[in-house]
């Protein structure tokens, strides 16, 4: 694990937690005991689980993939406000091509649990739209890391 930048002074909960997949309804327990050293503290409880799930499967060579991701690319605008020769032209994309509100909560809810970075970007220039800072605080009230990728415009 790494070491977290901030923490809540609280420790996880010592108990058993269902970890679901595997098909069949079929679901594994996994115990986990009371964490008192203050690394890594800011993680969730699920964060921890989804980690061990998925080092778990990669160390026995297992081929189906029960752990949610712990990396999110979220596109949340395909908009660009220049033209770089590198990419498309500008304005070939409206500025109103973007992730609405209710689907950014969605996958806040299902996945910014268990993720330990989230990407706010893609092809389009994030830091632009009106609601970014309030997504940006969301990902990190997660307790996920944050990346941008930006044209710094």
């Amino acid at each position: 694990m790494r070491a977290s930048k901030e923490h809540s002074g609280k420790a996880p909960e010592a108990g058993n937690f269902p970890l679901f997949g595997g098909g069949e309804g079929a679901h594994r327990t996994v115990a986990v005991e009371t964490v008192t050293n203050p690394v890594d503290v800011s993680g969730s409880a699920k964060r921890l689980l989804n980690t061990v799930l998925a080092r778990a499967s990669l160390a026995q060579g297992d081929p189906r993939v029960e752990a949610l991701p712990r990396v999110l690319f979220v596109e949340l605008t395909r908009f660009c406000n220049l033209s770089c020769p590198m990419c498309r032209e500008r304005g070939a994309i409206p500025m109103d091509q973007r992730m609405s509100r209710d689907l950014f909560e969605r996958i806040a809810q299902e996945l910014f649990p268990t993720a330990e970075l989230v990407d706010l970007r893609g092809w389009g220039e994030s830091l632009i739209l009106p609601e970014f800072p309030e997504r940006a605080r969301r990902v990190r009230v997660q307790g996920c890391d944050l990346r941008v990728v930006t044209n710094l415009s």
